[in-house]
């Protein structure tokens, strides 16, 4: 299953973080920009792997052993406590995001980090 995983993860992370045009452009503005459509793209997929991982443990309760159900009961619960840390926090900064008006496509209009540092 991690081999699979592992698999799946660097064939999408390209795609995930738009790596097929070479072009950087924007310095640290564009890099934000990058990173905020990243994790932007992140986060759903670690929440639908939770689930799954859920669901897993959820057949490993009901279709297993009496070891393997005791720790799928924990896991599970746990699972549960994950799902829900996961989406208030991504709910919280969402809600802090429509709050200030920001969004990710207004990072490049901000006024230009790359002002703050020096001109040598």
């Amino acid at each position: 299953m991690k081999k699979f995983l592992a698999l799946v993860g660097v064939y999408a992370l390209p795609a995930m973080v738009s790596a097929q045009s070479l072009s950087v452009s924007g310095g640290l503005d564009g890099f934000m920009a990058n990173f905020s459509t990243f994790l932007g793209k992140l986060v759903p997929i670690i929440i639908a792997l939770v689930i799954i991982f859920y669901l897993w443990e959820t057949f490993q309760y009901f279709w297993g052993d009496e070891d393997k159900k005791k720790v799928a009961k924990k896991t599970m619960w746990e699972g549960i406590i994950v799902i829900a840390v996961i989406i208030s926090i991504w709910g919280l900064v969402a809600f802090i995001q429509n709050s200030f008006g920001l969004s990710n496509s207004n990072v490049s209009n901000v006024n230009s980090i790359n002002s703050l540092v020096p001109k040598q």
